[in-house]
């Protein structure tokens, strides 16, 4: 049950990390392509 427990809490904080990282990345990749679109007209 302890293991269940720490694993449980060990994937909680990844999702929460990896979810904030696919928001960072996710506006990285919307500015590039709105500069692209900007620099390309």
């Amino acid at each position: 049950m302890l293991i269940y427990q720490r694993f449980w809490t060990l994937f909680i904080h990844l999702k929460s990390v990896f979810s904030c990282l696919g928001m960072i990345f996710l506006s990285v990749v919307f500015s590039n392509v709105a500069c692209g679109k900007l620099n390309r007209t």
